[in-house]
Parts: C-alpha cells; sequence; structure tokens
C-alpha cells in the first residue's frame, strides 16, 4: 500500500507545471506554480512560500489564460476584501525570506568548499601524547614437575594513557587512531600490528582530552618436557 500511494504521488508530481510570472511594476516570480485560481488574482507557490497575485497587477496574456472577469473580481473582493499593503507586506516577507536563503546556500557552499590554509592552522594547534599506564606478562603453570617439565599458559597485555591537547580551543573534536605493534620472540627483526583503537574527542572549548586505552591481551603456551621423560 505504501509503494502504490508513494507511485501515485510522483506520478501526480510530474504533471505538475511551473510557470515565470512578471508583474506590470517589473517583479518577476520564477518557477512558480499555480495552487488556486481565485475570481481576483492566482494562488501561487514559490520557493519561499505561498503568495497571491492579483490579475490588476498582472499582464493582459496573464489575465486572459486564467479568465480574469472584473466584474465577477469586484464581487469577490467585496466578500473577502484584502488590502494591497497586505498584499505588499506578503510580497515583502517572502523576498526577505528568500533573501535569507540565499545567504545561508552562501555560508554553505563556503564551508562545503573548505580553506585548506585554515585546516592546515587548525591542525598545527593540536598535541598528541602517549605514556604507558600498566603492562603485565604473568603466566599460569597448568601442570609442572620437579624433574623440569613444564605447561604453561602466558597472557601480556598493554594500556596507554593517551592525551590530546587544542592550545587555541578551536577545534570541536579530532580523529586519534592507536596501533598497538608487537614482534615474535624468535623473530625481533619482524614486527607486526596485533590491535587498533580508534576514538574521536569531543573538546567543547577544553583545552585537554586524557584517557586510557588498553590493547587485546595476547596469549600464548608453552610446552616443555626434559629430555628422556
Amino acid at each position: 500500500m505504501r509503494i502504490t500511494l508513494l507511485l501515485s504521488l510522483m506520478i501526480l508530481a510530474s504533471y505538475v507545471h511551473a510557470d515565470d510570472f512578471k508583474l506590470n511594476d517589473g517583479t518577476e516570480y520564477k518557477s512558480a506554480t499555480v495552487s488556486r485560481v481565485e475570481p481576483d488574482g492566482i494562488i501561487v507557490i514559490i520557493l519561499t512560500g505561498v503568495i497571491k497575485l492579483y490579475f490588476t497587477d498582472l499582464p493582459d496574456a496573464v489575465r486572459q489564460k486564467y479568465h480574469y472577469d472584473p466584474y465577477a473580481a469586484r464581487r469577490f473582493a467585496g466578500e473577502r476584501p484584502e488590502s494591497a499593503e497586505s498584499q505588499r507586506v506578503q510580497i515583502a516577507a517572502a523576498e526577505e525570506h528568500e533573501a535569507k536563503l540565499a545567504a545561508m546556500a552562501a555560508r554553505g557552499a563556503a564551508i562545503a568548499s573548505g580553506d585548506q590554509q585554515s585546516a592546515r592552522a587548525r591542525a598545527s594547534d593540536l598535541s598528541l601524547e602517549a605514556h604507558e599506564i600498566s603492562s603485565g606478562n604473568p603466566f599460569e603453570s597448568n601442570w609442572e614437575t620437579s624433574w623440569g617439565s613444564y605447561d604453561r599458559s602466558y597472557s601480556y597485555g598493554k594500556r596507554l594513557l593517551i592525551t590530546v591537547r587544542d592550545l587555541a580551543r578551536r577545534a570541536l573534536f579530532c580523529d586519534v587512531d592507536v596501533y598497538f605493534i608487537g614482534r615474535p620472540v624468535f623473530d625481533a627483526s619482524s614486527r607486526f600490528i596485533y590491535d587498533r583503537k580508534s576514538f574521536r574527542p569531543q573538546f567543547r572549548g577544553r583545552i585537554e582530552i586524557s584517557g586510557p586505552v588498553g590493547a587485546a591481551d595476547l596469549h600464548s603456551s608453552a610446552l616443555y618436557q626434559k629430555k628422556g621423560e
């Protein structure tokens, strides 16, 4: 049912036709959609809202297109009086709203385009420190004999204290990636990344943000049997 309704709305929308209207005083309304025709004017939808264009302010071609009848217009105006002043106020409000939208669009485009030099300046305001605050290499003996054979399980953990500073207090947030690097016991020349932590500190006007970051524990086991056993 939802799909059928959506398709129906799309089909109806495809038949909506937008026109450009130019008043006798030179005021133009681009891509205006006629919502309703009244005896003394037409109600149109523009980008900034809904307004009424009176036939007395429109050229003859538009009056003929929408079958303007001066007698019916006067009668309708008597039943529903609207002053020219209220129309001018409505148009002025619509134009002011349109100007605000244009200004907002311009600011948005400037932000989207970005200023690379300003971005580099903000990056240079940040500093990062990392200190190891705890590490451990405990083992558990599963079995062990008096003559030296054993089976042991090992684990290794590490925790860092990460500190990020924004001395200029201009950054809203930053992205931090912490990589934990290990090396095999029997190959000291090799390195590998065994864990990665990512987080996004929110400054909210603060100069410094600190917090612990821990890596996942590494686990291994060793089995030793004395010769002859």
